[in-house]
């Protein structure tokens, strides 16, 4: 599974593309989201209070997953499977794994460039992503990333946790 996640952190397209066709790396993708998550909760509460942010981050992936796959199929007709893009979104979530740091950062442009930078990271990760579902050109994977993006900062906002 490290593995796996050094390949999505790198953005190997082949790793991407297999992922469509493994069934069996759901359970590592919710184990990469959960990895995410949990790392800045238990900085930030008690042991017990961080599994309600690793569900939620669980529910914001299913969201932009769900948010690139709708658009993929509907807007630019492509075919994708939904346990597929949930795979894929969840491995790009290990981009995301930087923003762990964000609660020992004293410096607010510090943390914003930190923010920032694993956005970026999460937007290539999620093109990646959309282009190894979908097989479209590079605009279309650009605006599926960017739907995601939308999706998954849609659940951020409504899923706000006032523990």
């Amino acid at each position: 599974m490290l593995r796996q996640i050094v390949r999505a952190g790198r953005l190997d397209r082949s790793f991407y593309s297999s992922l469509v066709y493994d069934r069996a790396a759901g359970g590592n993708a919710a184990v990469v989201i959960a990895l995410a998550a949990a790392i800045p909760a238990f900085a930030a509460r008690p042991a017990v209070l961080a599994a309600v942010p690793i569900l939620w981050s669980i529910v914001r992936a299913g969201l932009a997953a769900w948010v690139l796959r709708a658009l993929g199929v509907h807007l630019f007709r492509g075919f994708g499977d939904m346990s597929a893009a949930f795979r894929l979104v969840g491995f790009a979530h290990i981009c995301l794994l930087p923003l762990a740091a964000r609660p020992w950062i004293e410096a607010d442009w510090l943390r914003l460039s930190l923010f920032v930078f694993s956005i970026l990271w999460f937007f290539l990760a999620l093109r990646a992503a959309a282009g190894a579902l979908f097989g479209m050109d590079r605009l279309r994977t650009a605006a599926l990333a960017a739907a995601g993006l939308f999706g998954w900062y849609a659940g951020t906002v409504l899923l706000v946790i006032p523990v």
